[in-house]
Order: structure tokens, then sequence, then C-alpha cells
């Protein structure tokens, strides 16, 4: 990242932080204490009054420093959303019940999945090594990748149609070639078979 996009992200984490303190009252805390001598019952007044709009706008500024990683969270949950739709014809095709311990797992997936990325983030840019590795991005694309296997799978299972298989033989090949891990070997430790 470019140290003017930086500087930028970093005014705009200010702007919304400072707007957020001054929509909640901010000016008017600041008038009640030069003005009145029981500052301190004054200062826990206002807070008790105030304290969500307080709250929104840490909220507001945690969002502007996160706006760079926007378009990758949003890629994670439309294919965490997709393969969840997918999973759930496939098992309705295979006559199972949707429970939702199921779609329990399904949320806490995507829970971790975005923390870890936000988290993740944090680290690239706080440590300064954005420009160097971006670990949050490669996080996105593992999420991203299993969903799509997964995506496909259900999709082999839903239509059985050629294209399906073939993507997924694509993808299954190509994993091997590049990681030199027999999958087939790992799924029939995972299934048992």
């Amino acid at each position: 990242m470019e140290v003017g996009k930086i500087k930028k992200m970093v005014k705009y984490v200010i702007i919304a932080t400072v707007t957020g303190f001054l929509a909640g009252g901010g000016i008017s805390l600041i008038i009640k204490l030069i003005n009145k001598k029981n500052k301190m019952k004054e200062f826990a007044q206002w807070i008790e009054e105030h304290v969500w709009n307080v709250f929104s706008g840490l909220i507001c500024g945690l969002f502007a420093y996160l706006i760079p990683i926007r378009n990758i969270v949003i890629l994670m949950l439309a294919f965490i959303i997709f393969d969840l739709i997918t999973g759930i014809v496939a098992a309705r095709k295979r006559g199972e019940a949707i429970t939702s311990e199921k779609m329990w797992n399904t949320a806490n997936k995507t829970l971790i999945s975005v923390a870890l990325v936000v988290l993740l983030y944090a680290v690239d840019k706080e440590f300064n090594i954005i420009n160097v590795v971006c670990t949050h991005k490669i996080m996105g694309l593992f999420v991203v990748g299993f969903e799509l296997w997964s995506i496909l799978e259900n999709a082999v299972e839903i239509t059985n149609h050629s294209i399906f298989r073939a993507l997924k033989k694509f993808m299954h090949d190509k994993v091997e070639e590049k990681t030199g891990v027999d999958l087939d070997i790992k799924n029939e430790e995972e299934t048992g078979k």
C-alpha cells in the first residue's frame, strides 16, 4: 500500500472517531466541563447519557480502518453463503436432514474466517509488512479456495454435470501437482474408506 493511501486511511479513521465523539455530545461535554465546578459528576453523567454515541463513533472508526479489506471479506462471505446454499440443496437431494448444528458450524466458520482475515490485516499493516507479504490476502484465498472446492463437490452431487466433474478433477490434479499431496489417500483416511 502506498504511503499516500495509508495517510488517507488514517485520516478517515481519525475523522470517523472525532465525528462519533462530537455527534455523541462531545462539544456539550467540553463546554459543561469548562463551565461547571463539579466536573467529575458532570463527566459521569455525560458518559451515562452518551455512551452509545461514543461507542458508535468507535465502531465507525474501526470500520474505516478495515475499509481496505472490505472486498476480501465480501468475497469470502459470498463464497461461504453460496457453499451453504449448494450444501443445503445437495443434502436435500441425498435425503439428509438440515440441522441447526450444521448451520451453526457455518456461522462459526464464517466468524472465525472473517476474524482471522481482520487480525492478519492488522498484523500486516501495523508491522508494515503489507507491501512484502499480505497474509490476510493469503488467508482469504485459502478460505475462498476451500469454499470453491466444497461448491464444486456440491454441484457434482446436485447436477452430476460433466463440467463440474471436470472442474473438480482439474482442481484436484492442480492441487496434487503443486503441493505433492496425494488427495485421494487423504480423502480415504478422512472418510475411513
